[in-house]
């Protein structure tokens, strides 16, 4: 469906491609992503050459913008195309649950042919449900047309935008209720679950007016919350909502006399339709309600929203063609998805990485697993429970954020400590010699170790893992290097942002070195803005300065907000990214820190905190860093979650202890009175970090092991919202009018974003008590017990924080 015929395969033309990527590898193992534009003799005032992608050499000004050479225009076009080509092939997968032992059961799927025909029975079945209310002169039912002055769309600045809420769980009813929406030309617009606060949440359905919101049985409680909720002036919060389409048709049907009942009460007029309604509406309607509102490249099929600097999120607004754009970056690195590949959806889909991994998997055709749901809504996945579907679905592609992996490598390394000396022995000269083929030839499997040493470690992610992808924050080369050697797999690393449809930069299949992000995708080129008043140029050798980019894959914009979009993007087309990076020989970008994370200290220094917290993070014993950099104080502190296990393990073996017992049964409290109290354990996590601080040349002023200018938690820094709320299964007594209403219970210190990002204003406000105890300690060289003069209690007033967070980051040249 709008696709022209070729003369060349799938199979082919990433055949070519990936040759192409091949011949990129230099004599010294190194890889050419790319070069400076040919055209530009001199350097622009203030900025780099333009940096563009090595297949783009000849003709600089040309993007690469689809997955493959054809005509397709939309996500839409791509998924019928693949659906035609293969339609027996597996698409969506889940382990349905009986009695709480879905652990016990395989995967169940559909086929590509049955996913369309269940989309178009979507679209027939909204079509349908609207079709009298339409006929009689009235709003739609499901997605009310709106027409917003402040924001024209894209594509037909005349015609009205119609747009979808999702707020739910990873799951397949989701994927296919997006199709269905982009066929059709409604912009999807997810909202996270994962740290969702009522405020954030009603705030991003009020900016987008939204009429149509989807949620499941987990998230409905905060719907029908924030519906019964009344402002101040006595407005209602989301006066806009008219129409919830719950997922769970089973549990609607149980529960839904008691939610009308709360809805009659709070005096809110709702429509509740489940998912299979709509879809037996679909199965009766005449043929023609599939007809479709045909999108087109500039059609914004999703707004996808992130907290800003100001605290409050943003949409960014992205179209066909910039999701498309970003698909053709893998090929040129020398990577590709195919039928043949597993994925397993995990990651929250209001984040834009997933998005693109499943926008990706759906163009090439992949199988698509999901990993079961622990039922509350604002938490995370349950780490066991995902283990046990890795190794049911085996996978061939694992994407995830550095601290999955830190965590996989740690974990494995405290095995290998309780081994024999022969075994680690063994696993040492593994370790070493696959890394010096991989530096020497390339190869990433070794027979003998493969079968002996590593086998088990790779069928932690099910044994079948051919691609890894990490994102976010960059990983430690002692990390990066396990990865390669024990799962003997490329490990990508990507560096992107909304504002670029996910992704802008990422690492090659040969890229062993960590914490670079590779170079530029073919379908942007790539920059660096001077920034003098943080002392980075690009007259530094290597360059350094802000990352701008232009292409096709750059946003549409902040939805409804013109001034911030041209904040950030402007009259030619050049977006600013807010990262700090320097430019590495052969095109390769390694990031430095976020613009506004660079802090001043009380000597007029700049500090980079975010490259600090990689430094102190690489350490074995550090499960979690966050540096404090105070304008009052002449040096850093540093907050250190230790690796407990890891930790306790030393500390056992300095005082003589044969075994774990007199620690492991600690409580929280009695393990963070170790950590202030045991001069033995703090003198560990120093060593360690010293070590690091030497490694890296830190100067005196970013060193926190010699005067003690860290803090030790017992807690772990988790994911966290200003108003947390657990969703109950059932509403319970919801005819009474009651909202079992239940505050969960923080295990850790709430100052994470969803994709694992710390909220560093938040942060700051939280360990402000500790940096001072900290600095006024370090001041007369003191080394007293901190336990009476450190407390820690989370601002009353969290909700009205900054969220800043950081970006991607990197250790530096």
């Amino acid at each position: 469906m709008g696709a022209s015929n070729t003369t060349m395969s799938n199979e082919e033309y990433i055949e070519q491609f990936t040759q192409l990527a091949r011949k990129q590898v230099q004599p010294d193992g190194t890889f050419r992503y790319g070069e400076f534009d040919p055209r530009q003799l001199e350097k622009p005032e203030g900025f780099t050459k333009d940096l563009i992608n090595h297949v783009n050499l000849s003709h600089p000004d040309s993007y690469v913008e689809g997955a493959y050479p054809l005509e397709c225009q939309t996500l839409w076009e791509y998924f019928v195309r693949i659906a035609n080509i293969q339609p027996h092939h597996q698409f969506l997968g889940v382990r349905v649950s009986e009695n709480d032992k879905s652990n016990e059961l395989p995967y169940e799927w559909i086929t590509y042919s049955e996913g369309l025909k269940t989309v178009n029975k979507l679209v027939a079945g909204m079509k349908e449900i609207n079709r009298r209310p339409l006929q009689e002169g009235k709003s739609e039912i499901i997605c009310e047309s709106r027409i917003f002055q402040d924001q024209p769309r894209p594509d037909f600045p005349s015609a009205p935008w119609r747009l979808m809420g999702f707020f739910a769980e990873n799951r397949p009813e989701w994927l296919l209720t997006e199709l269905a929406c982009i066929s059709d030309s409604i912009t999807v617009v997810p909202i996270a679950t994962r740290a969702a606060d009522l405020m954030s949440v009603s705030r991003i359905i009020n900016e987008t007016e939204l009429s149509t919101i989807v949620v499941s049985q987990y998230s409905l409680p905060m719907i029908i919350e924030l519906l019964e909720s009344q402002e101040e002036n006595g407005q209602q919060t989301i006066e806009s909502l008219k129409t919830i389409i719950c997922l769970d048709s089973e549990y609607l049907s149980k529960e839904i006399y008691g939610i009308r009942h709360r809805l009659q009460h709070a005096d809110r007029k709702i429509t509740l339709l489940s998912y299979q309604d709509i879809l037996a509406t679909g199965e009766h309607a005449s043929a023609d309600m599939v007809s479709r509102s045909t999108p087109n490249r500039d059609t914004v099929y999703l707004i996808t929203y992130s907290s800003g600097t100001s605290g409050e999120p943003k949409g960014s607004m992205i179209c066909h063609m910039n999701i498309l754009s970003s698909l053709s970056g893998g090929q040129a690195q020398g990577y590709c998805f195919t039928p043949q590949d597993v994925y397993i959806s995990y990651a929250p889909l209001s984040h834009i990485q997933e998005q693109i991994i499943v926008a990706n998997c759906t163009v090439f055709g992949l199988q698509i697993g999901y990993a079961r749901f622990n039922g509350d809504i604002t938490g995370s996945l349950n780490p066991t429970m995902l283990m046990e579907d890795l190794k049911e679905l085996q996978p061939t592609i694992f994407g995830s954020f550095p601290l999955f992996y830190n965590k996989i490598y740690r974990n494995v390394m405290n095995r290998i400590s309780q081994e024999s000396e022969l075994f680690q022995s063994l696993f040492n000269k593994a370790v070493e010699t696959k890394l010096q083929n991989l530096r020497t030839t390339g190869q990433m499997t070794h027979l003998l170790y493969d079968s002996v040493i590593f086998k088990k470690i790779k069928g932690v992610l099910g044994g079948r893992i051919r691609l890894l992808i990490s994102g976010g924050a960059p990983l430690q080369q002692e990390v990066k290097n396990f990865m390669f050697v024990a799962f003997g797999v490329p490990v990508l690393e990507a560096y992107g942002a909304s504002e670029s449809a996910g992704v802008v930069t990422s690492t090659s299949n040969w890229e062993y070195k960590a914490g670079v992000v590779g170079g530029p995708l073919s379908s942007i080129k790539l920059k660096l803005r001077d920034l003098p008043e943080l002392g980075y140029l690009t007259t530094d050798d290597p360059p350094r300065g802000e990352v701008c980019i232009k292409g096709n894959s750059v946003f549409k914009g902040y939805f409804r907000d013109s001034i911030l979009t041209s904040e950030v993007l402007d009259s030619d087309g050049w977006l600013s990214l807010g990262d700090v990076a320097t430019l590495l020989p052969g095109g390769c970008l390694q990031l430095i820190d976020r613009v506004r994370s660079v802090c001043k200290l009380q000597h007029g220094l700049y500090v980079a905190p975010s490259f600090l917290e990689n430094v102190y993070g690489q350490a074995q014993v550090v499960a979690q860093v966050y540096i404090c950099v105070d304008s009052r104080y002449e040096a850093v502190v540093a907050i250190i979650v230790p690796e407990r296990d890891y930790l306790l393990r030393k500390l056992c073996k300095a005082e003589g202890k044969l075994n774990l017992n007199h620690y492991q049964t600690l409580s929280l409290a009695q393990y963070q009175e170790l950590l202030d109290t045991n001069e033995t354990a703090r003198g560990i996590v120093a060593h360690e970090i010293r070590y690091k601080e030497e490694e890296y040349l830190l100067p005196e002023y970013e060193r926190v092991a010699e005067q003690e200018r860290f803090y030790l938690s017992a807690e772990p820094f988790v994911v966290g919202q200003s108003e947390p709320i657990q969703a109950l299964s059932s509403f319970g007594a919801a005819s009474k009018g009651v909202f079992n209403k239940v505050k969960k219970v923080q295990s850790g210190i709430p100052i994470l974003t969803g994709t694992m990002k710390v909220k560093r204003t938040l942060a700051d406000k939280y360990f402000s008590t500790i940096v001072t105890t900290i600095m006024k300690q370090s001041k007369i060289g003191g080394n007293q017990s901190m336990r009476d003069s450190i407390t820690i209690s989370l601002p009353t007033d969290i909700g009205e924080l900054n969220y800043a967070t950081d970006s991607q980051l990197s250790s530096r040249n």
